[in-house]
């Protein structure tokens, strides 16, 4: 596993800013609901850029640096790390899909390292879910939440949104979010190390820790204007963080004109017929 802190500062003093804090990792899924819900959460925080994750295992990927008034120089990466101090949360933006056949190696050799390494108190994984796939049970709920400790669901969380349905079987879970869980679990309940390192001078500890706290969750989407679906699922995620929600969202340029920012033209001049 290759991390990589920006300017060039030391990786275990890095790592040590991140110990201990809420990891949100956003799946890549149907209208990339979960990366805009990270853009606002990134913008509005504020969280800043604190390190990289090699991103081999992508699809190539590269833009200019998102901002929200003032443009900044330097390229953004298809994995990169954010940090907010104050609300003591940290943000793996993931701008690219993985690549064919190497989630396996994606898994095990770059995202369970970094979790491992870094000892998050908390790992939060966000997916979207095709709400035309809906099963009838699911048929009332936008969110869908699991964690690993149901009790800490009801008690910690206390979800009384009828919008909420709480997962209690894990088979239950699906896609991308289910096979990062699963990784998790099967690296907590090893007792041999992972072996990588960082920069060629920090070991995984030979111990992992069973203390994660693992949390899914989901929201139902359909394909097209996503922005206010992912205002919702950052609203949810920042609820069962229990961190107080903005006054307002902070949206970055680059969500400027995305889905079309112009009033629909009408009529026989300007309509479907010009």
């Amino acid at each position: 596993m290759s991390f990589h802190p920006i300017h060039g500062q030391d990786p275990l003093k890095v790592l040590k800013q991140l110990e201990g804090s809420q990891l949100i990792l956003p799946v890549v899924s149907i209208g990339n609901t979960p990366q805009l819900a990270c853009d606002l959460l990134i913008h509005t925080l504020p969280a800043k850029l604190v390190a990289r994750l090699d991103d081999i295992y992508l699809y190539p990927f590269a833009s200019p640096v998102d901002y929200v008034n003032d443009p900044k120089q330097g390229i953004t990466s298809g994995l990169e790390i954010y940090y907010s101090e104050e609300h003591r949360l940290t943000i793996l933006q993931q701008r690219s899909p993985i690549l064919p056949g190497l989630t396996t190696k994606f898994l095990k050799e770059l995202l369970i390292p970094f979790v491992r390494m870094a000892q998050f108190g908390k790992v939060v994984i966000l997916q979207s879910n095709d709400a035309g796939l809906r099963e009838d049970k699911n048929v009332d709920h936008l969110f869908l939440l699991w964690a690993n400790d149901i009790a800490k669901t009801f008690e910690t969380f206390k979800i009384s949104d009828n919008s909420i349905g709480v997962i209690s079987e894990r088979s239950e879970l699906d896609g991308m979010g289910k096979l990062i869980i699963d990784a998790l679990e099967d690296q907590i309940e090893e007792t041999s190390s992972l072996g990588p390192e960082v920069k060629g001078s920090l070991k995984l500890a030979s111990t992992p820790s069973a203390s994660i706290d693992a949390v899914f969750l989901s929201i139902f989407v359909y394909e097209g204007d996503n922005s206010n679906d992912s205002k919702q699922l950052a609203s949810q995620l920042l609820r069962v963080l229990h961190i107080n929600q903005p006054a307002e969202w902070t949206t970055p340029v680059s969500w400027r004109g995305v889905y079309g920012n112009k009033q629909i033209l009408v009529g026989m001049e300007y309509g479907v017929y010009t």
